[in-house]
């Protein structure tokens, strides 16, 4: 240890090996300061790693009369002190941020139940006009076959049959009944 801290960088002589004589000489003292800060085993481990890459992408701007324990240590500090500021900071606006991705997600939500709606209402239109017809009355208006052959003065099989039609091309097309019952709804409203 005291190989590494006697010695002062001259021009930035900072050679690999040079580099882990400092990292075995000092990471364990800047971990048990990073604690302190952070309270945190892997935040101060982090924040060590962290030190002593910036020793390493500023070795050029250290002058030879630093003291690179000094530098690491006050890196050390001020990583902890960034960490718990940016804590703050992400505590304070958390509430703001989960509200803003609720009230984003619900409009996601939205917009797509009003895509697959349109998606529905443009799938039903594209029917047959007597097929189309005889399934808005049945199944999204909800009249009774009976009722709906009497309306339409057609047999009970024919719409038993155009109902089965319908459904076939709207399956075919990526309709489901969950959907179609939706429709049912929207166009109750």
């Amino acid at each position: 240890m005291e190989k590494a801290t006697s010695q002062l960088l001259t021009h930035i002589q900072l050679t690999p090996t040079l580099f882990e004589d400092y990292f075995r000489s000092f990471a364990k003292e800047l971990y048990w300061i990073a604690m302190a800060y952070v309270g945190n085993n892997d935040v101060a481990e982090d924040i060590v790693q962290e030190s002593f890459m910036e020793l390493w992408t500023n070795k050029k701007n250290i002058s030879s009369t630093d003291n690179i324990h000094a530098f690491l240590i006050r890196i050390t500090k001020n990583k902890s002190i960034s960490h718990i500021r940016h804590q703050r900071v992400k505590e304070h606006h958390e509430p703001f941020v989960t509200e803003e991705i609720i009230f984003s997600s619900k409009q996601n939500e939205e917009n797509d139940l009003d895509e697959k709606v349109q998606t529905a209402r443009k799938l039903v239109e594209s029917l047959p006009e007597n097929c189309r017809r005889i399934f808005l009355l049945c199944v999204i208006e909800g009249m009774s076959y009976k009722d709906a052959a009497i309306t339409l003065n057609i047999s009970v099989n024919t719409i038993k049959s155009q109902i089965k039609i319908a459904y076939q091309k709207l399956r075919k097309s990526g309709i489901n009944k969950s959907l179609l019952i939706l429709l049912f709804f929207v166009n109750q409203s």
